[in-house]
């Protein structure tokens, strides 16, 4: 859905769908190394190690990852619906019934808003929704969506008040089919889905990175700015870990517990330094269950870019911030780096900075990728298409894909400790980026080069 064209009755609702990183994870390799599910246009579908793609699996998949019996996988899609009888049929009626008696209200609401921004529908976030600090988010949408196709002639008088309806006909169409987010559980049998997958999480509201532990037959994810924790098969013991999530998190290598970026603030705020807490909870219990176990704080850290949170092999937590030190003044702006902390200290634990050269890391570390053995960290600058590999150890960068005058939408992935998998223009001047497999020592291999266009292109910018 394009922002510009919208205005009027769909600017704020449109705004608040459009969520995450810029840098995606769109390779996902399995915990045996031997194939990936890969997220295309035309769906999800799985890769061997020559990069030879399997026919779409499901469609409308934003995050994937593995089991630990490399048998199946934990997704996050966005079933397509047209209107709002298909998502009253999907989603709870606890979610519904509040969005239908918003919908009820919302001619008033939207005449009183024409009405402020003097028939402007495109003065109507500055005028109306922005000094009300009104966010609803996609339940505005669903409301708009629900007033839509249950009351039409209101719907399409409202509509005659505004610019452009048959745009704006057409993006709340194309919202209708993104709206309704799902969790679930698909099992493979080869290259094909084994049945037909087990839901475990359908709403409105926003999920985020549903990731299994493990050891144990749970998986965690987040549902707004809630950290939670499941059971694999369905069962409602569930647990709320922790809110105010800012970024992504991690399992301990144990499976046992989490680690996390808690907001100090009520809400994350762009264009400056946001501060958070890295924690670690114990989410499973002795019987493999969900439970709110014991919590521990890592560290603080000053946050330009959204926090990531990753556990090295060895038990230690990595995270990138910039060096923090209060008083500061109000346009003060360090260099970031990556941190590491023990929680084997306790209360004692500090976070240490990793040395590296000034000026060689990127100002936005918000985008990379661990190797499994824990050595080395990929990262995916926004900001260009270069893409460097950081030594843990001692701080040296290696810039494995220089800068070819892109801009870098894809993070890194590993297949190995020594095999890493990134997207980049192939050669200065190429115009097709394409998928590359990266080993120290040796040329990168060009490994989409029989993948259609549309496989490609969202890559890179």
């Amino acid at each position: 859905m394009s922002i510009r064209r919208i205005n009027g009755l769909l600017a704020i609702a449109a705004l608040m769908l459009i969520t995450g990183c810029i840098v995606d994870e769109r390779m996902f390799w399995s915990p045996d190394g031997s194939r990936a599910a890969v997220r295309l246009p035309e769906g999800l579908c799985l890769m061997d190690v020559n990069g030879k793609l399997s026919a779409p699996l499901i469609s409308g998949v934003t995050f994937a990852a593995w089991l630990p019996d490399n048998r199946g996988l934990v997704i996050l899609r966005r079933p397509a619906t047209t209107n709002w009888q298909e998502i009253s049929r999907l989603v709870p009626r606890e979610e519904t019934a509040p969005v239908e008696a918003l919908a009820a209200g919302l001619p008033g609401l939207i005449t009183v808003a024409l009405n402020a921004a003097g028939g402007e529908a495109s003065a109507l976030e500055e005028k109306f929704f922005k000094p009300l600090k009104f966010e609803l988010g996609p339940w505005l949408v669903a409301g708009l969506i629900c007033l839509r196709d249950t009351q039409p002639e209101t719907f399409n008088k409202l509509l005659g008040r505004v610019k452009e309806t048959d745009e704006l006909q057409k993006d709340l169409a194309e919202a209708c089919k993104t709206i309704v987010q799902e969790i679930s559980v698909v099992r493979l049998d080869g290259d094909k889905l084994a049945g037909q997958p087990l839901v475990l999480e359908r709403t409105l509201a926003e999920l985020g990175e549903p990731r299994p532990s493990p050891s144990a037959a749970v998986v965690a994810f987040l549902r707004d700015d809630v950290l939670n924790v499941v059971p694999l098969d369905g069962s409602t013991n569930r647990v709320a870990v922790s809110r105010k999530i800012a970024g992504s998190y991690d399992w301990t290598r144990d499976g046992k517990g989490l680690v996390f970026p808690v907001r100090l603030s009520e809400k994350w705020e762009g264009n400056t330094i946001n501060l958070a807490h890295i924690q670690r909870r114990i989410v499973v219990g002795p019987s493999g269950t969900p439970i709110e176990g014991d919590s521990l704080l890592l560290g603080m850290g000053a946050f330009a870019f959204t926090p990531r949170v990753r556990c090295l092999p060895d038990g230690r937590v990595l995270f990138a911030s910039q060096p923090l030190q209060l008083p500061a003044a109000a346009n003060s702006m360090s260099e970031a780096r990556f941190y590491v902390v023990d929680p084997a200290k306790g209360t004692e634990a500090v976070p240490v900075a990793i040395a590296s050269e000034s000026g060689a890391l990127p100002a936005d570390l918000a985008a990379f990728a661990v190797s499994p053995d824990g050595r080395h960290v990929a990262i995916g600058e926004s900001g260009s298409d270069a893409i460097a590999v950081l030594e843990i150890a001692t701080g040296r960068l290696e810039v494995v894909s220089p800068k070819r005058g892109a801009q870098n939408r894809t993070l890194p992935a590993w297949r190995g400790s020594d095999e890493l998998y990134l997207a980049a223009l192939p050669k200065v001047g190429a115009r097709r980026p394409e998928w590359l497999r990266w080993r120290k020592g040796a040329t990168p291999q060009v490994l989409s080069a029989d993948w259609p266009d549309t496989a490609v292109q969202p890559l890179v910018k």
